[in-house]
């Protein structure tokens, strides 16, 4: 049996079903090939058969083991998420390439910190309650955190924890899992304010004028307060767009509407509602006459001449307002609106570059 240590020629037939994947694999399978050298050289005997046969059934078992363990590391390695393991203290004791990119900390200021002074966002009492909490009763939990990496930048993360337990159910390690989320909440925000914006102007379009008027209708109805609806029409501006082309047209509502934005409160709301027809909401006023000196000072900046990219050209464009009141002509956002409209008509038909009350 001491021929056993010897080491003999390679099986390719043994290798093809255990391949060489470590030293301690490779010792292991040139054992059971030695054995099975040995075997074949002496006569039959039934107890080596059997040892050699659990040898191989074993080293078959190490060889997936340790295929399982390569595969999982390999997956660890390169995922895009980034991923850390923690003690039952929640200390990193590992973490992949992706979890130090993503965070801009490297292994040495990583390992064997707590995961709370690398991710800011679970120093968050509440939230790390709800966490513990879940844990608790679920054995993971699911959510969006927002954490400052070392430049201090704020990232939006997509977090899950999973808890890995012993035989006696006790925690041994919490999985980490965090998938950068910034630039999906980053497009989610633009589509949700172009679905409710001028594309030109990114005024609010008729969609958030809508959702804004009947705001304002409520917060006037509590405070008893009156509401004015002005809907703006431009006077002088198809001309200036048939003449000098729509890249001038553009540039005049983007100055008028500018204009509009300087004159109003906080709390007021301008809409570009289409063309060169705008809606204007002033809030919180207490008599009629509050809205005079608003409105005419919408007359005259809107008024004023305009010239572009230094060029001397002046362009110049009135405007015709109609006035509609909560709660003195209504009470609803729809009629409010008609109202104003046939008001800027009226002030257009009297005129033009004024404004007129429904009631006048």
């Amino acid at each position: 049996m001491t021929d056993l240590l010897t080491p003999v020629p390679w099986n390719k037939n043994f290798e093809t079903g255990i391949p060489q994947i470590d030293e301690q694999h490779q010792q292991l399978a040139k054992l059971v090939n030695q054995l099975s050298v040995y075997i074949k050289s002496v006569p039959e005997q039934p107890e080596l058969t059997s040892i050699l046969q659990q040898l191989q059934h074993y080293s078959r078992l190490h060889f997936e083991t340790e295929a399982n363990l390569r595969e999982g590391a390999s997956v660890f390695e390169n995922a895009l998420e980034a991923i850390c393991v923690t003690d039952k203290n929640e200390i990193i004791i590992s973490a992949n390439p992706a979890f130090y990119q993503s965070s801009g900390y490297t292994q040495d200021e990583v390992i064997g910190k707590s995961l709370a002074d690398i991710k800011s966002g679970l120093q968050n009492s509440k939230l790390k309650n709800s966490i513990t909490q879940q844990l608790s009763d679920n054995y993971h939990w699911r959510g969006e955190v927002h954490n400052r990496n070392k430049t201090g930048e704020i990232q939006s993360e997509w977090l899950s924890i999973s808890i890995i337990r012993d035989e006696n159910h006790h925690v041994i390690r919490y999985i980490n899992m965090f998938s950068n989320i910034s630039h999906l909440i980053k497009e989610h925000a633009e589509l949700k304010h172009n679905a409710h914006h001028d594309a030109l102007t990114q005024l609010p379009n008729r969609l958030l004028l809508a959702a804004r008027l009947e705001q304002s209708i409520h917060h006037a109805f509590r405070k008893k307060e009156k509401l004015a609806v002005c809907f703006v029409d431009l006077d002088g501006f198809k001309p200036i767009n048939d003449t000098y082309g729509h890249d001038i047209g553009d540039l005049v509502l983007c100055e008028i509407s500018n204009r509009i934005k300087h004159i109003i409160r906080g709390n007021d709301t301008v809409a570009r509602i289409g063309g060169d027809e705008f809606v204007v909401l002033f809030t919180s006023l207490s008599t009629l006459e509050e809205a005079y000196k608003p409105l005419n000072r919408l007359l005259d900046e809107i008024c004023r001449g305009m010239t572009f990219n230094g060029k001397p050209q002046e362009y110049f464009v009135t405007a015709s307002i109609g006035v509609a009141l909560y709660p003195d002509d209504s009470a609803t956002a729809e009629d409010l609106l008609h109202q104003a409209d046939q008001a800027m008509y009226n002030a257009k038909n009297s005129g033009k570059s004024q404004y007129k009350f429904h009631q006048q």
